[in-house]
């Protein structure tokens, strides 16, 4: 398990088949997400914002990746640390089936002699499994370009998304914040670049591969992508309406070519704000988006302020369970 606890500490907890429960602290000044993967070895892959100083109360903080691997024995097999001069924040990571692992995030300076092409640029990094780093990219915009989620294909290419305000690699911007998915193969090669968007806010947040490596990412809009009815109070021309009052949750599916195959917008009831954050496919290619909600969904009945919600997509693409 790995997670924050609201912005105190920042935590992973492995539970053991014998029934024990080892659990290793961060501290943390800012709300960050942790997130972890288990390549085919069971080695673990933990990315972190990790504080500078002998003393997280006393020192300065820093924003820097970490890349941190624990073996099946619960030996640390290794712990990396890099960073710019500026802030670095690493929020996905993957394995492939060699136990390489991936990490994602977006920077305001440059890592490892990289420039930077606007205000905030997304980074993915590669380590092998002993832990050397193969390379790191560094792209953007001349804008603002996040990337929140990375995932791989049974090919071992690499898939990253999150959401830009310019147009990113020669994509047309649609308004404010896009949606994007970058492919890269194993050796760091850039294969395309897909954006989407509307003239609202776009963002990705979680993505994942499906057993013949179509590709689905998920987030939240403003929005109606693709002919979707946009969110029911955004409607109309007069006020803006408030940030956290009027988002739907999107489902897109691209094959493994870049082609889009389908969007999927999940409305929400009036003046409700519902986020996807997490996004994973089981063996039979059924999908399962979670997120929050502070609205009913469905026709559920919303509990107070935030509710969890789990959505679940059959391979056939209809919605089965909300």
């Amino acid at each position: 398990m790995v997670g924050d606890y609201y912005n105190e500490k920042d935590f992973v907890d492995e539970n053991r088949t014998n029934g024990e429960t080892k659990a290793v602290y961060w501290h943390n000044k800012k709300l960050h997400k942790l997130c972890a993967c288990c390549g085919t070895s069971r080695a673990v892959a933990v990315v972190a914002i990790e504080c500078g100083g002998t003393s997280c109360e006393q020192a300065e903080w820093e924003d820097r990746t970490c890349s941190t691997s624990s073996e099946t024995n619960d030996n640390k097999a290794f712990t990396k640390q890099l960073g710019s001069s500026g802030e670095d924040v690493a929020i996905g990571v993957a394995v492939d089936s060699s136990g390489n692992s991936y990490v994602t995030g977006y920077t305001d300076g440059g890592l490892d002699g990289n420039s930077s092409s606007g205000k905030q640029d997304f980074f993915l990094i590669k380590y092998n499994s002993s832990g050397t780093k193969e390379w790191t990219k560094q792209e953007g915009s001349s804008g603002d370009d996040y990337a929140y989620g990375v995932a791989v294909d049974s090919s071992d290419n690499i898939y990253v998304t999150g959401y830009t305000d310019k147009k990113l690699h020669g994509n047309n911007n649609s308004g404010r914040f896009d949606m994007f998915l970058v492919k890269y193969n194993s050796s760091g090669a850039r294969q395309w670049t897909k954006q989407l968007g509307t003239s609202n806010n776009e963002y990705a947040s979680a993505i994942a591969t499906d057993s013949s490596d179509n590709i689905y990412v998920t987030g939240m809009t403003w929005g109606g992508l693709d002919g979707s009815t946009k969110p029911s109070y955004c409607m109309g021309s007069g006020t803006v309406r408030a940030f956290k009052e009027c988002t739907d949750i999107f489902l897109v599916k691209y094959n493994s070519s870049g082609t889009k195959q389908w969007v999927k917008q999940l409305e929400g009831s009036s003046k409700s704000f519902d986020n996807a954050q997490g996004l994973a496919v089981d063996s039979s290619d059924n999908i399962y988006v979670a997120g929050f909600t502070n609205g009913g969904l469905d026709g559920n009945t919303s509990s107070g302020k935030h509710d969890i919600l789990l959505v679940k997509y059959n391979p056939k693409w209809v919605k089965t369970v909300a």
